[in-house]
């Protein structure tokens, strides 16, 4: 991951959490698993366009 890359990614993960403690509605869409469980309270899990059950 180049510098640049890097100081992006840093802002990004600042503003995500910026969004999460303030309560916000937040919708990502991820194959980032461990990211989800780590930062979200609640998932709805879809496959092949489907909610899993």
């Amino acid at each position: 991951m180049s510098e640049g890359d890097a100081n992006f990614h840093k802002k990004a993960q600042a503003k995500i959490q910026e969004f999460f403690k303030s309560g916000k509605t937040i919708i990502i869409v991820s194959h980032w698993l461990e990211y989800i469980k780590q930062n979200c309270e609640r998932v709805l899990e879809m496959r092949l366009g489907k909610l899993s059950p």
